[in-house]
Parts: structure tokens; sequence; C-alpha cells
């Protein structure tokens, strides 16, 4: 049980070791805040700038994705909006909550496609 307890100890020891060595001092967490602060002020371009800072410090950040995908939505960019969206599936479909977050883009980006006529864009797979 001694054993064991050292074990433990030591697996968090070089965790948390790890997680300092590679910290980016909460960098990711004030950009994504200055993404929804942007977005709140109306400046859409901007915070998709903002994302693509995020995704180059940290390439498969879903919360980045995520907001590229529904910003480009918001300015009528399905395309751009459609391939945020399925990067954001390729790398957490094995996670429900990240799958329901997609479903819920693409159910918008139908309506959009709906609401703008556009059924020739609206893929059925």
């Amino acid at each position: 049980m001694k054993k064991m307890k050292k074990i433990i100890l030591i697996i968090l020891c070089l965790l948390g070791f790890t997680s300092i060595l590679f910290a980016d001092d909460g960098k990711i967490d004030k950009l994504l805040q200055k993404v929804d602060n942007l977005y709140e002020q109306g400046k859409v371009d901007k915070a998709i700038d903002v994302c693509f800072e995020i995704l180059e410090l940290e390439a498969d950040n879903q919360f980045a994705m995520y907001n590229l995908s529904s910003l480009y939505l918001e300015q009528g960019k399905y395309d751009s909006s459609s391939i945020w969206a399925d990067n954001l599936y390729n790398i957490s479909s094995d996670d429900n909550l990240i799958a329901q977050e997609v479903a819920q883009i693409f159910i918008l980006q139908g309506s959009w496609l709906y609401n703008n006529k556009e059924y020739n864009k609206a893929d059925v797979a």
C-alpha cells in the first residue's frame, strides 16, 4: 500500500511538473475571453483573428474551433463554418458534449441555408 501511495505521489509530481513546463500562463484563457469581448462589441473579424492566434498556440483547441465555426456562420460564410465544425468533430468525435455542440452548429448551418434559400448547399450525408 505504501508503494502504491509513493507511485501515485511520483506520478502526480511528474504531471504537475509537466504542466508547469508547458503552461501558457493563462494566455489561451485570456485570448478566449478576448474573443468573447470582441464578439460582444460586434468586432467579429477581430474575434476570428484572435481564434487563429489561439490555434497557433494550441493547434487542437476546441474552443477556438467552435468559435470559428460559429463566427463564420454568423457572417454567412457557410463553407468556412463547415470546415471548422468538421475539424472540431474530427478531433473530438468521442466526446459526447463536443459532439452535441457540433450538432448544434450543423443545425444552425441548416437553418441559415434554409433562411437564405441556398438549398443546393445543404449536404445530406
